[in-house]
C-alpha cells in the first residue's frame, strides 16, 4: 500500500536529474521531500504526476503503475495557477467541471471549502485582487474539489499569516485522518518539521535521507541541552560546569540569558541534570533530540550522496 518508486531515473540531455532512485512512501502517510534548490523536487512531483516519463524504471501506487485509472491526484504549485479575472467562487465552479462533478456538485463543494478555508468574505473578489495568501487557500480549494487520494503541495504555506496557517494545518490533518497521502515540499523546515512524520532527502540523483522523522532525528548522534537563566551570571557558572564535561560542546550564538550545547548520546542518558539546577538562577533546561532542520544540515552541510534508511 504505497507509492513505490523503483530504479526511476531522468535526465535532461547531458544533466542526470535521477540514477536509479529507489523509495517508498507509505499510502496515508504526511510525507516531506525536501533538499536544496535544483536537487530535483519539482521534477519528482511531475514524474508521480505524470507529466514527465521516466528514463528507465517504473513508479506504481499501490501495486499497480500509476495512471489516472489507478489514481485520484491534486498538485498545489507554488506559482498561481488560477484564473486573474474570474472570481473565488467562480473559479473553483469551473475547475469543479474540469474535475467531472455536474453543475450542482460543483457549486455545493465550491461553497463548502470557501467556508472551510474561511475565505467568505473574498468568494466574489478577482483571484488578481487576492493576497499571496489567499491566492494560496484558493489553490488548495481547486485540489480538493476532486477529492484526491494523494494531495501534492509546493511550499504549502507560502504568504500566510499565522492564523491561516494553523487552519491548512488542520484542513490537512483532517485529510490525513481520512486516508490522504500528501507529499509537501517547502524550504521552511520549522513547518514541515512540525507537519510532516516522514521525509524524503533529495540530493545529487538520490534520495541522502529517507525516513519516520522521529527515527531520523533520533539516528544523530547527539542531543540539545539548553539552559534559560534569569540572571546573565549563571551562564558563567554553567560554562565552568560544562569544563568537567568535555564532551558537551556549545553551540555557536551568544546569548546572555539561554546557552546550548551538543550532549553525545551516550552522556545524555546519564547526564546529572540535577546539578544544573543546584548552579542557582536556572529558568528552564531541556534536553531533546535534534531537529530537522539539525538532521538537514548532517546530510547537506558535507559532501554526502549515500543513501541511508531509518526505520
Amino acid at each position: 500500500m504505497t507509492l513505490a518508486l523503483q530504479h526511476v531515473s531522468k535526465s535532461f540531455g547531458s544533466k542526470t536529474v535521477y540514477d536509479n532512485l529507489n523509495l517508498e512512501i507509505p499510502a496515508g502517510t504526511l510525507h516531506g521531500i525536501i533538499g536544496p534548490n535544483g536537487t530535483g523536487k519539482t521534477t519528482f512531483f511531475r514524474l508521480v504526476l505524470g507529466l514527465l516519463p521516466p528514463d528507465s524504471g517504473q513508479i506504481t501506487w499501490r501495486g499497480a503503475a500509476l495512471s489516472g485509472k489507478t489514481l485520484r491526484l491534486a498538485y498545489v504549485p507554488e506559482e498561481r495557477g488560477l484564473y486573474p479575472h474570474m472570481s473565488v467562487r467562480q473559479q473553483l465552479r469551473w475547475f469543479g467541471r474540469l474535475a467531472g462533478l455536474n453543475p450542482r456538485e460543483s457549486l455545493k463543494r465550491a461553497d463548502m471549502w470557501i467556508e472551510t478555508l474561511a475565505l467568505e468574505p473574498y468568494a466574489d473578489t478577482a483571484a488578481s485582487d487576492l493576497s499571496k495568501g489567499n491566492a494560496r487557500k484558493v489553490q488548495l480549494a481547486v485540489g480538493l474539489l476532486g477529492d484526491p487520494e494523494l494531495l501534492i503541495l509546493d511550499e504549502p504555506f507560502d504568504g500566510m499569516d499565522p492564523v491561516n496557517i494553523r487552519l491548512i494545518q488542520s484542513v490537512l490533518n483532517r485529510l490525513h485522518d481520512h486516508g490522504v497521502t500528501i507529499l509537501a515540499s517547502s524550504h521552511s523546515l520549522d513547518f514541515l518539521d512540525q507537519f510532516c512524520e516522514s521525509f524524503t532527502m533529495l540530493y545529487q540523483g538520490t534520495a541522502a535521507l529517507h525516513g519516520p522523522l522521529a527515527a531520523l532525528r533520533e539516528a544523530l548522534p547527539w542531543r540539545r541541552l539548553t539552559v534559560r537563566f534569569q540572571t546573565p551570571d549563571a551562564e558563567a557558572r554553567l560554562a565552568s560546569w560544562v569544563q568537567h564535561h568535555p564532551d558537551i560542546t556549545l553551540e555557536a550564538g551568544r546569548d546572555p540569558h539561554r546557552a546550548t550545547y551538543r550532549v553525545p548520546v551516550a552522556l545524555a542518558d546519564r547526564l546529572p541534570l540535577r546539578d544544573i539546577w543546584e548552579l542557582g538562577s536556572v529558568m528552564t533546561l531541556s534536553l531533546d533530540a535534534p531537529t530537522l532542520t539539525d538532521v538537514y544540515w548532517n546530510v547537506f552541510g558535507t559532501d554526502s550522496t549515500k543513501t541511508r534508511e531509518v526505520s
